[in-house]
């Protein structure tokens, strides 16, 4: 999530003609979430590209979506977490190549995200904090360019 405040508000957000649109010259965030950049190609002959900054794996997938929908092209997804305790500080950034969605063990409603890296990697996003190994029935929800 992001938090914002009006003291970070651009002057330049009273030229938009959108309403409800600002522009902000910063905004506070959760680091011990996983974030998502997702690049999208908008549908005209500029090849203008939008820049998302994601909370969470269900918008990515939404956005997917919508993007097959509408015309727009999904161009990327980056993963970006922080390093763990044991390290100094600072991002990882894993290109990703795909998302699958399982069931949590003790709570078969409840769904988990696989994120697979583009090198192979992965990343679970499990509310219980279940390893990969034992999520189950699992497929594959969204295919990423690389």
């Amino acid at each position: 999530m992001f938090v914002t405040t009006k003291d970070f508000r651009h002057p330049a957000s009273a030229l938009l003609k959108d309403e409800g649109v600002d522009l902000w010259r910063a905004v506070e965030v959760e680091l011990r979430r996983p974030w998502f950049v997702v690049e999208v190609e908008l549908p005209n002959d500029h090849r203008q590209v939008r820049t998302v900054l994601a909370t969470r794996i269900e918008d990515v997938v939404g956005l997917s979506q919508s993007c097959n929908a509408d015309g727009r092209t999904l161009r990327s997804v980056v993963l970006v977490t922080t390093q763990t305790d044991e390290q100094l500080g600072g991002w990882i950034m894993r290109r990703l190549s795909a998302i699958w969605v399982a069931r949590e063990p003790s709570a078969p409603e409840v769904r988990a995200y696989i994120l697979e890296g583009n090198d192979g990697s992965s990343h679970v996003d499990s509310r219980f904090d279940t390893d990969e190994p034992r999520l189950a029935h699992r497929h594959k929800v969204v295919a990423l360019p690389t």
